[in-house]
């Protein structure tokens, strides 16, 4: 399920968050859930164990009902690093970043086998 998480400072909207079906259920039960950043991939020298630091984001929901619906309202204290999710897609978005996706992937083919010239 895509929710909205909302900053809990001044409640601007951060992002869309894809909530698994097991979370919403802890979410309801007014449980913390925390969602991974993922970082930067990185080059190590071959041998060397390196830790990378893991940062999450720690979201919570509060009931929000309109007539009769009911709905979850995500929040965190944490708008910057919220700003690094994996982001959701609503249903009109998906079409517009599966081909930006697409073609950026190709320029990138492109670019690559021109270099291999």
């Amino acid at each position: 399920m895509n929710l909205v998480l909302y900053s809990a400072v001044d409640l601007s909207p951060i992002t869309v968050l894809p909530v698994p079906m097991w979370a919403i259920d802890l979410l309801e039960a007014r449980q913390l859930i925390r969602f991974p950043v993922l970082g930067e991939p990185q080059l190590c020298p071959p041998g060397e164990p390196v830790q990378n630091e893991f940062i999450t984001v720690t979201v919570w929901a509060e009931p929000f009902r309109r007539k009769d619906v009911k709905t979850l309202v995500l929040f965190t204290n944490m708008d910057v690093e919220a700003l690094m999710l994996e982001p959701g897609y609503l249903p009109g978005q998906v079409r517009d970043v599966q081909l930006r996706e697409r073609g950026s992937f190709l320029l990138g083919f492109i670019a690559a086998l021109e270099a291999m010239r």
